[in-house]
């Protein structure tokens, strides 16, 4: 199943207080995250995923972040594992653009297996 979500970022929005949207999944194992904005964003938009809890799951070092400059950043399963069942079948996308004179939109799609998660794990690694 797929699941895109389309965030816009204000100009002007500051790192010290970003854009959070909370994002919904389906329960299952997330084998594929896309990130993909515009070429307008000229670098001026940044982002990073979290969980709900405040930890950084992408870019996967701690503290850092995505400079948008229209390109589609991809991560796949097992570089990324990303459990969607309960309260983790939310993530959080975090974006700023302080310096950006324009809104901006950043689409990010989530690739998932769905089913009970216990037994993805074999599928997915078969």
């Amino acid at each position: 199943m797929a699941f895109t979500f389309h965030i816009t970022i204000p100009a002007g929005t500051p790192e010290e207080n970003p854009v959070k949207e909370i994002l919904t999944l389906e329960e299952g194992i997330v084998y594929k995250v896309q990130i993909v904005s515009s070429p307008a964003t000229n670098g001026e938009v940044f982002c990073r995923l979290e969980d709900i809890y405040g930890r950084q799951i992408l870019p996967l070092k701690e503290g850092s972040y995505f400079r948008l400059w229209g390109q589609v950043i991809e991560a796949r399963y097992p570089s990324i594992q990303i459990e969607t069942r309960g309260d983790k079948a939310k993530v959080v996308f975090v974006g700023w653009s302080p310096n950006a004179r324009y809104s901006h939109t950043v689409d990010v799609t989530f690739l998932i297996v769905p089913g009970v998660y216990e037994n993805l794990l074999k599928r997915v690694e078969a």
